[in-house]
């Protein structure tokens, strides 16, 4: 676990009110696995005091660029909604403990839904890497078509 000094690199919304940020943290990047998290510090001028936990979505070694995906649901994540590439924030991790995989497993099969795909995508990528065969279930929240969607 390290606190370190991070920079924005890209900030996207992906979705309505979700978004995917990298950040280039090469201490947390190298040392990361998947299933961790990180907690993450608003600025000062926020009048936000606790940290926010956030699952390591990406870990790049080569570039040190690690990235998360997350929701806005309050002051917290709308803050950091605004950050601009460049700007530095306050990174602790990584934290938690890792997903753990029978080494004998060639074949996985992963589960996801929502936000929770963060860990799980590192999971497959890892997996992946180790030469392991991946098969992805997501299931995501659909909108109605139709004259009738907001009803």
């Amino acid at each position: 676990m390290r606190l370190v000094t991070s920079e924005l690199v890209e900030s996207r919304e992906i979705l309505p009110g979700q978004w995917l940020q990298s950040y280039h943290a090469p201490q947390i990047a190298a040392s990361s696995r998947a299933g961790q998290f990180v907690h993450i510090r608003t600025g000062d001028y926020s009048g936000l005091v606790l940290r926010r936990p956030f699952s390591v979505n990406t870990a790049d070694l080569a570039t040190g660029i690690i990235t998360i995906h997350f929701r806005t649901i309050g002051r917290g994540t709308e803050w950091f909604t605004h950050l601009r590439p460049g700007d530095p924030i306050d990174v602790l991790g990584p934290l938690g403990r890792p997903f753990e995989v029978d080494p004998r497993s060639r074949r996985l099969l992963l589960i996801a839904g929502g936000l929770g795909m963060a860990g799980v995508r590192y999971l497959a990528d890892e997996a992946i890497q180790d030469g392991r065969q991946v098969t992805l279930l997501f299931g995501a929240a659909s909108m109605p078509a139709g004259p009738h969607a907001n009803a």
